[in-house]
């Protein structure tokens, strides 16, 4: 219930804000009103997305893509790394421990995929 106050309490300033936008202002600012109002009810809401941090890792540098899979009863998670990929044992979630990584050249994006279990 407090989140819908939270909400149309908001909604209420935006409108009035809204109104109060003139067209030398421009839509840059418009839109940095609407970005902002944006960030504030995914915060207020980000409980009803049913999910709970439950553990943290870092791995010293910058993370592009993570994909996981499941073998021999045990989950992994593959992370796309600056310089590689770690491969990080999750089956236990409160204790995720890192296996392995494999180096490869330094990169700011890394797109994970499988092919045939490989």
């Amino acid at each position: 219930m407090l989140h819908f106050l939270i909400i149309d309490g908001l909604l209420f300033f935006y409108k009035k804000y809204k109104l109060m936008l003139t067209k030398d202002i421009g839509r840059f600012h418009k839109m940095k009103i609407r970005y902002i109002l944006f960030l504030i009810i995914s915060i207020i809401l980000s409980e009803s997305y049913n999910m709970q941090l439950l553990s943290y890792m870092s791995f010293g540098q910058d993370c592009s893509d993570i994909t996981g899979f499941y073998q021999d009863g045990r989950e992994f998670a593959v992370i796309g790394l600056q310089n590689g990929a770690a491969f990080v044992d999750i089956t236990d979630p409160y204790n995720p421990f890192e296996i392995d990584r494999i180096d490869g050249s330094s990169s700011i994006w890394r797109d994970l995929k499988y092919w045939d279990r490989h």
